[in-house]
Formats: structure tokens, sequence, C-alpha cells
């Protein structure tokens, strides 16, 4: 199953917003480049089979000219926001010759509409409350 790029998932514990380059646990965010979600989401798509560098490249830089060291740097800035503290390929596994795999579950984060509350919802609740805080429901 291929995500589609708008749709956030979970990666782990985290969960990951691809329209806006944005990786969140709790009250931990994390702003990332959309070259860098961009191979997250290729390591997602293949569901814990090995992606290679070369499908790796030309997913996410194409026909521009990089050099191998970009997604190095990716894969390594990916690890730390995913696995801070535990070990390096607990999160991306190199495979050596081969290239990367996510070792983290991921899952798609279904989108109901009747999560967001409604203008009349908010209305009341702000009525009622007197304030404009709200909590999502859950």
């Amino acid at each position: 199953m291929e995500f589609r790029a708008h749709n956030p998932l979970l990666v782990g514990e985290w969960e990951v917003h691809p329209r806006m380059n944005r990786l969140k646990r709790g009250h931990l965010e994390h702003r990332i480049s959309p070259k860098f979600m961009l191979v997250l989401l290729r390591l997602a798509d293949a569901r814990g089979e090995v992606v290679t560098r070369d499908e790796l490249m030309d997913a996410v830089w194409g026909g521009t000219v990089v050099g191998e060291a970009v997604l190095t740097r990716a894969v390594s800035e990916l690890r730390k926001v995913l696995c801070p503290g535990e070990s390096s390929d607990a999160a991306i596994e190199t495979i050596p010759t081969g290239g990367y795999r996510l070792g983290l579950p991921v899952r798609e984060v279904e989108l109901r509409s009747d999560s967001a509350p409604s203008l009349a919802e908010r209305k009341a609740h702000i009525h009622e409350s007197g304030t404009t805080a709200w909590r999502a429901r859950v």
C-alpha cells in the first residue's frame, strides 16, 4: 500500500504529518525538511522491507544531481528524531550493501469527518464555558 502524501500516519509512537513536514509525540514536535519527509514516507511505504539507496535517491531526489551523503544525512537526522538516545538502527536499520529498512511499526491514521467540532459545537462550548478553549473528543 502506498501512503498518500497528505494523510497522517503513525510510525512507532510518532504521529507523522507529511503536509506539514512534522513529527509529533505527546508534547514533542519536530519539523523536518520536505526531502527528509519523503525518505521517511518511502521507508514507511516499504512496510519493513529493504529499500535500496538507489531507490531512495530516485524517489526523493529524482533527476537532481546530489551525492549519497545527502541520503546518509537524511537517515541520520530521522534516526535522531525517531529514537533519541537509543541504538541508531532501532528506527532505521542499515542493510550493508543493500539499503535501509524501517524498524518501527507503521499505521495509517484514520481521518474521521466527525472528529473536529462543528462551528455550532464550538459556539455552544464557548457560550457554556465562557472560554475559547476546546478539547479534542476522544
